[in-house]
C-alpha cells in the first residue's frame, strides 16, 4: 500500500512541478530536486513492479496521475471564500520541499 502511496506523491510532485516551471524562475536547486525526485520514482516504479502484477501498477498509475492532474486543476481553479483564495498555488510551492523530503523518505522505507 505505501508503494501505492508514493506513487500518487510523485504524481502529485511532477504535476506541481510542472506548474512551478511555468510560473516562477528556474534555478539548478530545483532542477536537481526534480533529478532526486526522478531517481526515487525510478526506485518505486522498480520496486512496485518486481513486487505487484504490472497491471495492478499500471492501473494504480492512471489513477495516481488522475487524482493528481484534478487536484492541482482544483487548486488553480480556486475556492474563494469572500472573494479570496482559501488555498492558492503559491502556498503549494512552499511546501514542495518538504513533498521532496517526504518522497526520498517513503522511498528509502519501502526499499529497506
Amino acid at each position: 500500500m505505501l508503494t501505492f502511496l508514493i506513487i500518487l506523491l510523485i504524481f502529485l510532485y511532477f504535476k506541481i512541478a510542472r506548474v512551478y516551471y511555468k510560473q516562477e524562475s528556474k534555478s539548478t536547486a530545483i532542477y536537481i530536486q526534480h533529478a532526486i525526485v526522478a531517481i526515487s520514482a525510478f526506485l518505486v516504479f522498480a520496486y512496485a513492479f518486481s513486487h505487484f502484477a504490472w497491471y495492478n501498477v499500471l492501473i494504480m498509475s492512471v489513477i495516481s496521475f488522475i487524482i493528481a492532474g484534478l487536484a492541482i486543476t482544483a487548486v488553480q481553479v480556486g475556492i474563494f471564500i469572500d472573494g479570496k483564495p482559501l488555498f492558492g498555488i503559491g502556498s503549494i510551492f512552499k511546501y514542495i520541499y518538504l513533498l521532496t523530503a517526504l518522497i526520498v523518505i517513503s522511498t528509502a522505507i519501502l526499499l529497506l
